[in-house]
Order: C-alpha cells, then structure tokens, then sequence
C-alpha cells in the first residue's frame, strides 16, 4: 500500500494530539494519586504523635530527687490511691549511680498484661511501718500509665529492701511518693504480689 506525503503528515498531527491527551490525562491522574496517600499518610502520623508520649516524658534519664540521695520518701501513707483505669503502659529501669539514671529504653507492657497490671495497683495500699525489709540494693522500676485521656500517671517501684511503690503526677518533674491530689497519695505504698518481679519480666530483666 502506497502512503502519500499528506498521509503522513496527517498521521503525525494525530499522533501528537493523542500524545497530548494522554499526557494530560496522566498528570491529571498522577496528580490525583500523590494527594490522597500524602493526607492519608499525615492523619496516620499526626493519630501516633498524639497517641505515643515522648520517651523523655515517660522516662526521664534522671528520676527526680528531693535532696535525699533518690531514695525518695519513708513514711507510709495515711490512705490507699484511687487510680485511673489503665488504657496504656510503659515499664522503665534505673539503676542508682549518683541518682538513679535511666537504663535502656522504655518498653510498652503488652495489651495481654494491662489486667494483671491494673489489679496490682488497684491492690496498693499503704506500706506496714513494721515490716521487715532485706537490705540489698537493686533496680527501680518506674511503671508510667496513661488513661483514655492521655493522662501519665508514675508508679515507682523498688526491686529491693521493702519493695516501696510510691506515686508521681509527673514522671520527669515530680519526687515519687511526693504527688497527691486526683487520686494520688503521698508517701510509700505496698503492692499484693511481686509487682517489682513483675515489672521486671516485661522489661525483659
């Protein structure tokens, strides 16, 4: 079959216009495919930042300390807390070296532990003056729970002596067993069970 010089011309005109088209219609179709995973990908990343406290707000690399050596409070509590129900958790090691500093990383305790964890400090109640203590030195837990608001609540814990669990409204700013007010008490408490032992096998000690 023969093709004339018109007939090529006007094969190349159409195989540009339909060059164009399809190049419109691709950006427009790319264009509309990078939008919608962008939003969805910053929900996604704005949902974990609000639902995830920071590391340092959970755990700071220093317990506070009112000027007794870390060791916090002795006196037992006039009365047993009232804590909120425990949405989330995270269980952080300090070890005493001039203070007690932080060891590791904070580890979330599994959604299958929280009710082991909840009847543990729903059992807290204030620490026996009379009770006999050994006299080793160990880790301190600091157990941090959030409720459905967000809300972090310090539970510390001793891994030695009397086992003391003692209570802070903020884990970076506040003594344990300083923090009192919204069902927090002042003092030392003691926990039903082993809660340090606990503690320690979710963090993986």
């Amino acid at each position: 079959m023969k093709t004339t010089t018109g007939s090529l011309a006007a094969l190349a005109l159409l195989g540009v216009l339909a060059g164009c088209g399809s190049t419109d219609s691709g950006a427009d179709s790319g264009s509309g495919a990078d939008s919608a995973p962008d939003s969805g990908s910053d929900d996604t990343s704005a949902g974990d930042a609000a639902s995830a406290p920071a590391a340092d707000e959970l755990c700071p690399a220093e317990l506070p300390d009112d000027g007794d050596g870390g060791f916090g409070v002795t006196d037992p509590a006039t009365e047993a807390p009232d804590l909120a129900p425990v949405d989330r958790a995270w269980v952080c090691q300090y070890e005493s070296r001039n203070g007690w500093q932080l060891v590791g990383e904070p580890v979330e305790v599994p959604q299958d532990d929280l009710a082991g964890i909840e009847e543990s400090l729903t059992g807290l109640e204030p620490s026996d003056p009379d009770q006999m203590c050994t006299e080793e030195l160990g880790p301190r837990w600091l157990l941090v729970t959030a409720d459905e608001q967000g809300d972090l609540t310090g539970v510390s814990v001793d891994g030695f002596g009397c086992r003391s669990v003692r209570l802070t409204d903020s884990p970076d700013s506040t003594v344990p067993g300083r923090a009192s007010g919204g069902g927090l008490v002042e003092g030392t408490l003691s926990a039903p069970g082993d809660l340090a032992q606990e503690l320690s096998t979710i963090h993986g000690g």
